[in-house]
């Protein structure tokens, strides 16, 4: 019994002996080969995934930080509070109500961001970090 290749993420096998992708396909004369090998004890290792890396885990980050107020609004959002701050000083007591409201409905998105990217922290920091991160359940507050 030898181990004759490994599977790749889209059911290929990669040959052992020269690191040649064969293709699941049976009209494939060399997978048909490897069928007969495999049939004969020989064996195909399976498909191991990589671990997900830190990038990985802020790329969903950004993802989801994305989902709840796209980056122009983030944008927009840091420029009127500039804005009002200098016109109506930092303490929103002194501010519009409409700009109150406004403020109010921001500091609620950030304070999920926050969530996020503390939530971020935390996968970033496990070993390894699981394959099944990007499930709400690893980043509802």
């Amino acid at each position: 019994m030898a181990i004759i290749g490994s599977y790749s993420q889209d059911g290929s096998i990669i040959r052992a002996h020269d690191g040649a992708m064969v293709p699941a396909d049976e009209q494939n004369r060399d997978y048909r080969q490897m069928l007969a090998q495999i049939e004969a004890g020989d064996v195909v290792a399976p498909f191991v995934h990589d671990a997900p890396t830190a990038d990985e885990v802020k790329a969903e980050a950004g993802r989801r930080i994305v989902a709840i107020m796209p980056d122009y609004v983030q944008r927009n959002t840091m420029a009127l509070a500039l804005e009002t701050m200098q016109q109506h000083g930092p303490d929103p007591a002194n501010w519009p109500k409409d700009l109150q409201a406004i403020n109010a409905a921001a500091q609620a998105k950030w304070a999920a961001i926050k969530v996020i990217r503390a939530r971020s922290n935390e996968i970033e920091a496990m070993i390894p970090i699981p394959s099944d991160f990007r499930e709400d359940s690893y980043w509802n507050g």
